[in-house]
């Protein structure tokens, strides 16, 4: 629908988060489509949770853009601090991280975010790092599986998989 009403589109998201906001709240938008939130003083779980469904519910309705409707998904990922950071920049990332998974799940929802999450993505990363250098260290191997018909029980075909043999880590799996 081009940029301005884009723009358009983001000004009334913001709008919408503000109005479904305590006055003394902060929304400030991240980048692209990414909005934060920062709400303070909350003394347990369950008023953040209630907030987040107030903010999901937000969207519920639909934006009216050039006298369409236009019907908009959102994902919220929370941390809270301080056990989920104690910077900014710790927050962010594993707000980001709850978010992430928010989609994964199906958007229009929230996840707060849990250690077992930022666990995961951290062996992601320090496998994903080692994967890059496995191929010039020859830690890649190739295995021959054959395609059987079920019905006949005579090979069809033949597909080459490529296995990774780490010295440490032994064969990762490719899950």
């Amino acid at each position: 629908m081009g940029h301005a009403v884009g723009d358009q589109l983001l000004q009334e998201v913001a709008e919408r988060l503000t109005n479904s906001l305590r006055r003394e709240d902060v929304v400030a938008r991240f980048g692209g489509d990414e909005f934060i939130i920062l709400i303070s003083r909350m003394e347990d779980v369950k008023c953040i949770e209630l907030i987040a469904e107030k903010l999901l519910s937000s969207f519920y309705q639909p934006f009216t853009l050039n006298d369409q409707d236009c019907f908009m998904t959102t994902s919220i990922g929370i941390a809270i601090y301080p056990m989920d950071g104690r910077t900014a920049d710790q927050l962010i990332k594993n707000a980001d991280i709850a978010m992430y998974k928010a989609k994964e799940n199906g958007k229009n929802q929230y996840v707060l975010c849990t250690p077992h999450m930022r666990n995961i993505v951290s062996e992601m990363m320090r496998l994903s790092n080692k994967l890059y250098r496995a191929m010039e260290r020859q830690q890649l191997e190739v295995y021959y599986q054959p395609q059987v018909d079920c019905q006949t029980g005579g090979i069809t075909g033949m597909e080459a998989l490529l296995r990774w043999n780490h010295p440490e880590l032994g064969m990762v799996s490719p899950a």
